[in-house]
């Protein structure tokens, strides 16, 4: 069978030879951004703790029995004003003082009870 001539046939362009191919550069690694898992890893074990030596008891000497006696007998009181402190001693007898702060009742009650008993 003849063949029609139907023109040239049209045939596909041929592609450029390609060129060889060069490695591409690598970018620089950047850090994982990402949580890490966390790895089970193994404690270090710890030195058991030194022994100390037992300390050596130490004998008292019997404790001395004193007499006991009430040397001052001090009461504080307060209304919504002020401050009382009433004391009472042997040599002394009883008296109260007044203040209208606790600090300043305190520091009556000191300066009172040093006289009296630097004098004896």
């Amino acid at each position: 069978m003849p063949s029609a001539d139907t023109g040239p046939v049209a045939r596909k362009p041929k592609k450029p030879a390609r060129k060889a191919a060069r490695p591409k550069p690598r970018k620089a690694a950047r850090p994982k951004t990402r949580a890490r898992r966390a790895v089970a890893r193994p404690k270090p074990k710890k030195a058991p703790p030194a022994k100390l030596p037992k300390p050596v008891p130490v004998t008292r000497p019997p404790r001395e029995e004193l007499e006991e006696e009430t040397v001052c007998s001090i009461e504080f009181l307060s209304d919504n004003r002020s401050f009382v402190a009433r004391l009472d001693t042997q040599r002394g007898g009883m008296r109260e003082h007044k203040a209208p702060s606790f600090t300043d009742l305190l520091e009556l009650v000191a300066e009172d009870l040093r006289e009296e008993f630097l004098e004896a």
